[in-house]
């Protein structure tokens, strides 16, 4: 019987993870149906009242997304079964409504199947306890919001702990090793933490926080949707669009259509010069004729989109380190945590911008 927590979960906006400590080493347990380090943080409800959480249920969120806008063209009523990005909501009134289960769930309900998934990945013994890491950022109402999930998942106990402490020591900063202050850059999907750190009496703290609960990769997707996809649709000669742009419902559902094109354009354009994009089976244009399209995406294009949400974030960190005295050369080190971070656009604003002295 382990005596101590041995658990740590990242629940994330749009991944989720579980590590467990092995010989004083941490190891990702993987995902059962894609054998991945991590899990995406999507929902989903059958007829059968099944739940589906994961890789499946993500890939039914890109489905019914799709499904939405072919069926406003056709007048039919819209459903919704799967869902994602609820971390978003996590300590709000937002109820998440599904019809095959004829019930509403809020954010906590949501993230607590995610929960639940995690702990399943653990075969060889119970787990009822855990740390689960939160964004500095998250006010006490989000807080027991996530708690209440736990507890819904079925652990008996949990301690949340920041993400900026989290991803020092994964960093391998331990306290009394380092002099000085460095700042945990976390650019997540749906969130920004800028964590001023220090080591004060030989305990690790956070001196400062800056962020924005509402500010991430999904912003970054939205974007590209909104600013390259759309306005390339648009003037294909090939397609009839004009009403469906004009109208904003059905704008707003082929936008949703489009986001895991976004998405998957992002991801490439962190390391690659241009990306093309296909697109197809998303449902019909104007004249009732299948939208089919493909757009070459140049790393410019994505710089001219990304750049101002990137540069909110930098403008955050400036703010924290300015109302403490420092500039981004006083730091020892900053250390970007992540996925958007991957992003060559965004290390080279920071390293112009901050610090050269980035720890990748």
């Amino acid at each position: 019987m382990r005596q101590r927590i041995d658990y740590g979960i990242d629940l994330g906006t749009t991944n989720s993870a579980l590590a467990r400590m092995e010989g004083g080493e941490p190891k990702i347990l993987k995902s059962d149906d894609t054998q991945s380090d991590t899990t995406p943080s999507c929902v989903a409800f059958t007829k059968a009242k099944n739940v589906h959480v994961g890789a499946h249920a993500q890939n039914l969120v890109q489905e019914e997304a799709s499904r939405a806008f072919r069926r406003r063209a056709q007048a039919a009523p819209q459903t919704s079964n799967a869902f994602a990005e609820f971390k978003r909501t996590m300590g709000t009134d937002r109820q998440y409504h599904s019809d095959h289960m004829a019930d509403d769930f809020a954010s906590e309900a949501l993230s607590a199947h995610v929960l639940r998934k995690l702990r399943s990945y653990v075969r060889d013994e119970p787990v009822d306890t855990a740390v689960i890491t939160v964004p500095a950022m998250f006010r006490q109402n989000q807080l027991d919001a996530t708690q209440r999930a736990a507890e819904m998942a079925g652990f008996a106990y949990v301690e949340l702990l920041q993400e900026p402490i989290a991803a020092s020591i994964a960093y391998g900063i331990q306290a009394g090793a380092i002099d000085g202050h460095w700042l945990v850059f976390d650019f997540g999907g749906g969130t920004f933490d800028a964590a001023l750190m220090r080591v004060e009496e030989g305990v690790m703290r956070v001196v400062d926080t800056e962020g924005d609960n509402h500010l991430g990769g999904k912003n970054l997707d939205q974007a590209i949707v909104e600013e390259l996809l759309l306005p390339a649709l648009a003037v294909d000669s090939q397609l009839a669009l004009t009403q469906t742009l004009a109208d904003p419902e059905r704008r707003r559902l082929l936008s949703g259509a489009l986001k895991r094109h976004a998405e998957r354009a992002k991801i490439q354009l962190s390391t690659r010069e241009s990306v093309l994009i296909e697109i197809e089976d998303l449902g019909d244009d104007d004249d009732g004729e299948e939208i089919i399209a493909e757009i070459n995406l140049l790393l410019s294009d994505w710089e001219r989109v990304a750049r101002p949400i990137f540069q909110r974030s930098i403008d955050l960190c400036r703010a924290l380190l300015a109302r403490n005295g420092l500039s981004g050369e006083s730091l020892r080190t900053l250390i970007p945590v992540g996925g958007p971070t991957l992003s060559q656009t965004l290390r080279r604003m920071l390293r112009e911008q901050l610090t050269e002295r980035l720890d990748t």
